[in-house]
């Protein structure tokens, strides 16, 4: 699994490092406002959570990398997480105004947390984006896995794993923007509560 993720990780730096220069991409900078997270019956966990990300079209495709590090505020300590996800995307609809990708990705969670926690799922979704005008744009995207296991560190567990983000883009000139979001995931194991985290975003873009 670590050379899996070595190999992930070393591929997203070089799309990020590379295809920028070369293609039109956009790279983008959001922090978690107000985080909450609900493990089965306990609710009201802040969390807080940066991520950073690049988008690389490649005519009817695109590639995209994010790369993440939060923190979870338990009652009992607090915990560091880390996130890490490689999406391609194939271009089904687009008009002047509208963009709609289906996409295939793969991610890779870990808790700093007793047992060493991890999921690496699969997943599958569709990612869209709508143009109020030439600067300003709605964006989205909806996945879920369809392969994984959660691993405590002693036991693998089938795992339902969901995810939903809406993004505000208001572009400051051609190259920078500002942003305001919304996240939501849900995953639940086999046989365990579900865990839900959401918040609303704050974040910057940058078109190269």
């Amino acid at each position: 699994m670590k050379k899996v993720m070595l190999l992930v990780v070393t591929v997203g730096l070089l799309v990020f490092s590379v295809v920028t220069s070369a293609f039109a991409s956009t790279a983008y900078l959001d922090y978690t406002i107000g985080g909450n997270e609900k493990a089965g019956s306990t609710d009201n966990i802040d969390r807080d959570n940066f991520l950073l990300g690049v988008e690389v079209p490649l005519d009817q495709y695109k590639v995209v990398f994010e790369y993440g590090k939060g923190t979870i505020k338990y009652d009992t300590g607090d915990t560091d997480t880390t996130a890490f996800m490689l999406k391609g995307g194939y271009r089904l609809v687009q008009n002047d105004a509208f963009q709609l990708y289906g996409d295939l990705s793969y991610s890779h969670l870990s808790w700093d947390a007793s047992g060493d926690p991890k999921y690496s799922p699969i997943m599958i979704g569709v990612d869209g984006k709508y143009a109020i005008n030439e600067r300003m744009f709605v964006s989205g995207n909806l996945d879920f896995a369809v392969s994984g296991k959660y691993d405590n560190g002693s036991d693998k567990t089938d795992t339902d794993y969901t995810v939903a983000k809406v993004k505000y883009t208001y572009l400051l000139s051609n190259q920078i923007g500002v942003a305001a979001g919304y996240n939501w995931s849900e995953m639940k194991p086999d046989g365990s509560d579900k865990t839900t985290d959401t918040g609303a975003t704050l974040g910057l873009t940058y078109n190269f």
